[in-house]
């Protein structure tokens, strides 16, 4: 593992393997095991890891993550521009249906930026939990359509504080 930064003030985790596992299968095996903050935003596989002179990895001869390959993007209207938003605010080239915002390499003050985007793009009343909810990209595209079914956004913030009840 080590820490990419695709963009200033932007840092990811990244793991770096060698095997026959694919980068699904360990991705879905770290997710199982340990905090989402600890899990790499993606993986790749070598045939062998770059190693200096003396044995030890060469970090400085890694190859940059490359996004993995996209079978199919999200369209069509809302879909294409929650996509937008996403590719956007997380530096990332493709985004499909089925991926989940926090393994993109979210976090949450780019959750609160995706958020306010959209607010001001689609006008709609949208709120971080809609984002924190949702499993993926596909999930997330749906409760922006409920809310701009809903009606137009009010002056609110994203972030709102929950009260407990009063008894």
């Amino acid at each position: 593992m080590t820490v990419h930064a695709p963009a200033p003030g932007d840092t990811r985790l990244a793991a770096y393997v060698t095997g026959t596992a694919t980068p699904a299968e360990l991705l879905a095996e770290l997710r199982r095991t340990l905090p989402a903050h600890l899990v790499p935003a993606g993986v790749t596989v070598l045939e062998a890891m770059p190693l200096t002179p003396n044995g030890k990895v060469d970090h400085r001869a890694l190859p940059v993550p490359a996004a993995e390959a996209a079978p199919e993007a999200a369209g069509g209207g809302v879909a294409e521009q929650v996509a937008e938003v996403w590719r956007t605010v997380l530096g990332v080239p493709e985004v499909l249906p089925a991926d989940d915002f926090l393994s993109l390499g979210g976090h949450s003050l780019a959750a609160l930026r995706v958020v306010h985007l959209l607010r001001r793009k689609l006008n709609v009343e949208l709120q971080l939990r809609h984002l924190l909810d949702a499993a993926d990209l596909a999930a997330f595209t749906e409760a922006v359509q409920r809310a701009a079914a809903a009606g137009p956004a009010a002056a609110r913030p994203a972030l709102t504080a929950r009260r407990p009840a009063v008894r």
